[in-house]
């Protein structure tokens, strides 16, 4: 296959690049557009063919990239401009576990923290709590000492050892699935095997077992993008289950969720640190430190829910002649030679037809089945259940150093422990859900930034607020517990059953964000 056809543009390798032509031949955006560049690359017509057939170029062209060494290896690479070396970690492969569709508008900061969130967040997790368990058992056992000998307060090693292990392990978890990076798995230096990359696409979608969309608000209106989506469900065939093989992930997801576990982490350790008695200095200082950074995530939170509308709007009304091409925001001009490119558009439209019929059943699917999947897995599927538990973790970490007083005091600390599942595992993530649908309902209730501003205040209101009442209904049982048995026991079990039955209740029972729409105007 000749090197004179389809060539990487460096500024969106993400994109069907253009291919150089005489600059005497070069044809107008409209004829471009129609089609007309099929005289220009002799070689055109049979990349259309192997692109149209899902098919590869030959079988070591599919290649995938650890998930490890993407997110261990990127960052240096990034840092000294060199991540075409990327592909000297790649392999040959005949299945992807997994394909990274995203827009190159996105920064690429956001897009990596939110896949290093994706993927390690969960082992990270376990392996943290696991450490932090083996340092509380250590302090109670004498072998590591107390930091103070204040009764009531945070005494151990937990919170600390829990968040050194669990960014260790975000930043160095090996795991074993592929993935396809087209800047790892496309090469970016040999132009022969570059184009053969490009043209083998199809194939590559094809064979993904599932396909991770990292998605910004530039995602829906790029036509390449929305082009690697709908070759995915096709090339799945229409009995794919979207729910298994689609997972689309806002690129703030990652960057909110860590933030807020980062932030976590340093404020109970400060706490500890401080030695501060937990109630009531203590928890009087988290409230007031936690209140402006709720806010701000309500913020975000609130931005998200309305973004959700506008996705729904934009894929609604979508078409091929207004959605967005590299090519055709350059004005068809190369941005780094000066030449002439060829139209993205030309060669898309001939694979939509070739795989949908027309162009028109191709808008059809993106309008509807596109747009369901879409909006339904941004509205309900963002902050689940786990990703939440994960955000948390630092405060079973500390529940579990404000268990040790009980232990020097000869006292099994089951109280506190049936607490920390309590409130972290079954009534926070259980109120962020509430609040989240409270966020869905109240999106559209303010306009300029102050208003959004005392929405987002009056979000955090709401959530402290519930916090509080449950709060109140947890040491209201423990203490008539402790009335009729003389043993908090009881109550704490009881609160457990009783929260357990109401986090399931609303993470299964309650009704999905309705994303229903009327369909587009004919």
């Amino acid at each position: 296959m000749s090197v004179d056809g389809l060539e990487t543009c460096l500024g969106a390798p993400a994109e069907l690049p253009g291919v150089k032509a005489d600059a005497s031949k070069a044809p107008s955006e409209s004829s471009a557009s129609n089609g007309s560049w099929d005289v220009i690359n002799p070689h055109l017509e049979t990349y259309l063919q192997i692109l149209a057939s899902m098919q590869p170029t030959r079988p070591d062209i599919v290649r995938g990239i650890p998930v490890c060494q993407a997110l261990q290896r990127t960052p240096r690479m990034w840092a000294r401009g060199d991540l075409d070396a990327l592909h000297a970690y790649s392999k040959a492969t005949l299945e992807v576990d997994e394909f990274w569709s995203h827009s190159w508008r996105t920064q690429g900061w956001l897009k990596y923290i939110s896949i290093l969130f994706l993927h390690n967040s969960f082992p990270a997790s376990v392996v943290g709590t696991l450490l932090a368990s083996v340092s509380f058992v250590l302090s109670a056992a004498d072998v590591l000492p107390l930091w103070s000998k204040i009764k009531a307060g945070p005494n151990g090693w937990s919170v600390l050892t829990g968040a050194v292990s669990y960014y260790l392990t975000l930043l160095l978890w090996r795991g074993g699935k592929l993935a396809f990076l087209d800047v790892a798995c496309i090469n970016q230096v040999d132009d022969q095997l570059k184009t053969e990359g490009l043209v083998s696409m199809g194939a590559i979608l094809k064979r993904s077992k599932s396909l991770l969309v990292l998605w910004d608000s530039s995602y829906t209106s790029r036509l390449w993008c929305m082009f690697e989506l709908a070759a995915f469900l096709h090339g799945k065939g229409p009995a794919a289950d979207a729910e298994r093989h689609l997972l689309v992930c806002p690129v703030f997801v990652g960057p909110a969720l860590l933030l807020g576990n980062l932030g976590l982490s340093l404020l109970l350790l400060a706490t500890e640190v401080t030695q501060l008695p937990t109630i009531p200095w203590g928890a009087m200082i988290i409230c007031g430190l936690f209140f402006p950074c709720f806010t701000v995530l309500a913020y975000v939170v609130l931005e998200h829910c309305r973004s959700v509308e506008v996705v729904q709007n934009q894929v609604r009304y979508f078409t091929i002649q207004h959605a967005l091409c590299h090519c055709c925001s350059s004005g068809h001009t190369d941005p780094h030679t000066g030449e002439p490119m060829m139209c993205d558009r030309s060669i898309l439209i001939r694979c939509i037809s070739s795989w949908f019929g027309s162009t028109e059943q191709f808008e059809s699917l993106v309008r509807h089945h596109v747009m369901t999947i879409l909006v339904h897995q941004l509205a309900n599927n963002v902050f689940s259940y786990w990703r939440i538990v994960q955000a948390l973790c630092p405060l079973c970490w500390f529940f579990l150093d404000l268990s040790l007083w009980r232990i020097a005091e000869q006292h099994v600390p089951l109280q506190l422990m049936f607490a920390a599942v309590t409130f972290c595992g079954m009534l926070i993530p259980s109120i962020v859900l509430i609040l989240l649908r409270v966020a869905y309902k109240w999106r559209n209730l303010a306009a300029g930034v102050c208003q959004q501003l005392m929405l987002s205040v009056g979000l955090v209101a709401v959530g402290i607020l519930l916090f509080a009442t449950l709060l109140t209904a947890d040491r209201g049982i423990v203490h008539l517990s402790w009335h009729l048995w003389r043993d908090q026991t009881p109550g704490s079990v009881t609160v457990l059953i009783l929260s357990s039955i109401l986090s399931v209740s609303l993470w299964r029972c309650l009704p999905l964000i309705d994303t229903h729409s009327a369909p587009p105007d004919t």
